[in-house]
């Protein structure tokens, strides 16, 4: 009888690992959820009439893989900045990101290739120290494309590196003590890192 009895519940546990085996989640299976985002720091100089800026970027996101390896996401980019030249002052912009990305590869990895992209939506706003009273506002409405890697450090953690490319239809309006407005066409294109983590 307790032979029997030990049989079982041998037989009990390895049913029950089989099913946590066929269970088990990876990154990239449909249902997992993808939240996380980036940071970055800069400078930059405009050589024709001196003026330079620094400034802060975030851009925090989430995600949702709908199937296997594909993700909806949507993102919340905000940025300051603060410039001096001939002109002084500061700016804020926020937006909205929405997009989908595509992992090449499924299952128990460590290096996940990527394909990405969607689109954006920014407003910006700013304030001139140097002429008391001018505000400025833009609007951008675009596109953006990317593609990279995520090397997951643990099973919820990961990093990542992309290359993008956006393309991009801006509208400017300045404020008293003048008035006006202008619009054009922006190419942006770099580098960018960031971090992911998954909850399934």
């Amino acid at each position: 009888m307790a032979t029997r009895f030990r049989v079982l519940l041998l037989c009990s546990a390895i049913v029950g690992a089989s099913r946590d085996a066929v269970s088990q989640a990876y990154a990239t299976d449909r249902g997992v959820w993808q939240p996380g985002g980036g940071l970055s720091l800069g400078h930059s100089k405009v050589s024709q009439t001196g003026s330079e800026q620094i400034f802060v970027n975030v851009y925090p996101a989430v995600g949702y893989f709908v199937v296997r390896g594909l993700v909806v996401s949507l993102g919340v980019p905000l940025s300051y900045s603060n410039y001096w030249g001939p002109q002084h002052g500061h700016t804020f912009y926020y937006g909205i990101t929405p997009g989908i990305t595509y992992y090449f590869r499924h299952g128990p990895h460590r290096l996940y290739p990527f394909v990405g992209g969607g689109g954006l939506i920014y407003w910006y706003r700013g304030y001139e120290r140097s002429n008391p009273g001018v505000t400025f506002r833009n609007e951008y409405s675009g596109w953006s494309v990317q593609a990279g890697a995520l090397r997951l450090m643990s099973r919820n953690f990961g990093i990542y590196g992309e290359t993008y490319f956006q393309r991009s239809h801006a509208k400017f309006e300045a404020t008293q003590p003048f008035s006006f407005s202008n619009s054009n066409t922006q190419t942006n294109y770099g580098l960018q890192f960031g971090v992911s983590f998954f909850i399934y």
